[in-house]
């Protein structure tokens, strides 16, 4: 196996920032933080994001991240990112996020830049690798859809409420614009249709969460929510349309209107041991038309109704060792879940198994090992597959990644 410059790269700054001091980048009131990862994927039977089939290093990302506290209440902060999933990424830098965040009482704060978005339960977090079990979390929520919902630009609005005997609730509100990368994670999972995407434009985009703290401790609940537009350009690649149809330039307008997800979740800690389940829904309706001039328009109007869930643990079972699982199922179409209109039926589906192990070799150093057994092909890209998708494959990972 030859090893790429770009993970040779990672390689060598993981041993320089081992045999660094963690908290030499803290300096007064300005705090410098960040972290970088390598891993490897290597999978038995259909390539999962990358050529895994044959394994690969082409799994890594980092950032760094830089905030000051100006006041006690009010200070800015920035992170830039950088990742490498087979053919997502390569390793172009982006503002993760930046903004300045006013806190004026605990009922209401303000923060106003490109802002992560309350999604479930840990989108907001997904990037720190300190902070969580596994290496992917359910990919059905968190992996694909990266680039979709990640961050965005606007105004968000926050608190939390105190009631005298049911707890505290927490609320988050933010209303701003998303921008998507034709070259992303979500452009490669629309291209499985048969299209190349060549621009995105999405319109106004509203977000808000509920979480809800009872007077049980280790237990929250809530819901949240992502209401937005998208307009997208592509060319033809494998769909069945006529050739006067193409044209030079984009042959297609895909239109996704009224999209909108929901997320249902509950997390509870006991001792050791945290439970955690999320159900998400994507509704909207989608449609395609052609772009040729002077021709009848050929429009496709398809509904979508998108549902997915998984249940996982985590059990801490020394102070640096840790494990967990989950089960994911994913249904592209929720009125056919046992793929009867697809052909194979496996399609229709995705359902993942994951086991992981998590060694923390120092406070700063962690390493990941896991295992994941999926069935259906619903989140198996052809791009990747070109001899065709099969219904099982065992992927396994190891991650290596230091924070400081």
């Amino acid at each position: 196996m030859i090893i790429s410059r770009s993970s040779r790269f990672y390689l060598l700054l993981l041993i320089v920032l081992i045999t660094t001091d963690a908290n030499a980048l803290t300096y007064e009131k300005i705090h410098i933080h960040g972290f970088v990862s390598q891993g490897y994927m290597v999978s038995d039977h259909n390539n999962y994001l990358a050529d895994t089939s044959s394994g690969t290093l082409e799994f890594n990302d980092a950032a760094i991240n830089i905030s000051r506290q100006f006041y006690p209440n009010f200070h800015i902060g920035c992170q830039l990112y950088t990742r490498d999933i087979g053919n997502v990424g390569n390793h172009k830098v982006e503002i993760d996020w930046a903004f300045a965040d006013y806190r004026m009482t605990d009922l209401i704060g303000f923060r106003l830049g490109k802002i992560k978005i309350p999604h479930g339960l840990y989108n907001e977090t997904r990037d720190i690798d300190m902070l969580r079990t596994f290496i992917f979390l359910p990919p059905v929520y968190y992996d694909i859809s990266r680039s979709t919902i990640n961050a965005m630009n606007g105004i968000d609005i926050y608190g939390n409420y105190q009631f005298e005997t049911l707890g505290n609730l927490e609320y988050q509100i933010l209303n701003g614009v998303k921008r998507i990368e034709a070259d992303s994670g979500w452009s490669r999972y629309m291209e499985r249709r048969g299209m190349d995407i060549t621009s995105f434009d999405s319109d106004y985009v509203q977000c808000g969460k509920l979480t809800w703290y009872p007077n049980i401790e280790g237990l929250r609940l809530g819901v949240s929510g992502i209401l937005f537009d998208m307009n997208a350009d592509a060319e033809i690649d494998m769909l069945p349309l006529p050739p006067q149809y193409r044209i030079s330039g984009p042959d297609l307008e895909y239109r996704l209107r009224n999209f909108i997800v929901s997320v249902n979740y509950i997390e509870y800690t006991l001792r050791e041991i945290i439970f955690a389940a999320e159900y998400m829904t994507f509704r909207g309706d989608l449609a395609i038309k052609t772009l040729a001039p002077g021709l009848k328009q050929i429009v496709s109007e398809i509904p979508i109704k998108t549902d997915s869930f998984y249940l996982s643990m985590t059990y801490r079972l020394t102070d640096y060792l840790e494990m967990g699982g989950y089960y994911a199922v994913f249904w592209p179409d929720a009125s056919d879940t046992n793929g009867k209109t697809l052909l194979p039926n496996y399609l229709g589906w995705h359902k993942e198994a994951a086991l992981c192990f998590r060694f923390d070799i120092t406070n700063y150093l962690t390493l990941k090992g896991e295992t994941h057994l999926m069935d259906g092909g619903a989140l198996m890209m052809p791009q990747d597959n070109p001899e065709g998708v099969e219904q099982r494959t065992a992927l396994f990972l190891l991650k290596l990644a230091f924070s400081f």
